[in-house]
């Protein structure tokens, strides 16, 4: 937003990113928009924090067009990617060469980081298709970290649309009936039902 960064804070430098998503109809995350909208007269575009960030660390990664969404494709529920407690950031044997987690900050080396909150009570936790509990809740840093490792990939899932889900499902039922219909005896009838 123009109001929220004047120009004298912000020249020519790309530095915030918008973190929120837009639910599904269900309610459900599923899909990101790494490039959002024009905010200033020049036409500087904003980027989701995914997409600034992919976008500063591998310049070399192409993002969606404008306004074009993208699919996260989740590899799992919370904690697939490595958690380092906040506090040990500030523990100086955390910081010790050969003392794990941080090795002397060798864990940090070519690696985008995310800072954000892990607990129920901070209330960052959203429906996603993968997650932990009833209903399926992922933390915001751990949709970040699957969004970001999504635009990294470059693989991109699409919707095939109704009239070719339509389509596949009549298929496959045409399929299924012509096959039960060469079945002789009622044995063979059964077959196809577990093919």
């Amino acid at each position: 937003n123009a109001d929220l960064l004047p120009s004298k804070v912000v020249p020519d430098q790309e530095i915030v990113g918008y973190v929120n998503y837009q639910m599904d109809g269900d309610g459900f995350i599923r899909r990101m928009h790494p490039v959002g909208w024009p905010y200033s007269e020049n036409r500087t575009l904003s980027y989701s924090i995914d997409g600034l960030a992919v976008k500063k660390a591998f310049p070399e990664i192409k993002l969606p067009p404008i306004f074009e969404f993208r699919f996260i494709q989740f590899a799992g529920p919370n904690g697939v990617y490595q958690v380092i407690p906040f506090h040990l950031l500030f523990n100086t044997k955390s910081w010790e060469p050969d003392r794990p987690p941080l090795f002397g900050g060798k864990i940090f080396k070519d690696k985008i980081i995310l800072v954000g909150p892990r607990a129920n009570f901070m209330h960052d936790d959203h429906l996603t298709p993968f997650g932990t509990g009833v209903p399926y809740k992922m933390f915001g840093p751990d949709i970040h970290a699957n969004a970001i490792a999504t635009l990294l990939s470059g693989r991109v899932l699409r919707e095939i649309g109704r009239i070719n889900g339509l389509l596949i499902i009549g298929l496959l039922g045409l399929a299924f009936a012509f096959l039960i219909r060469l079945a002789k005896s009622p044995l063979g009838k059964l077959v196809p039902a577990f093919a």
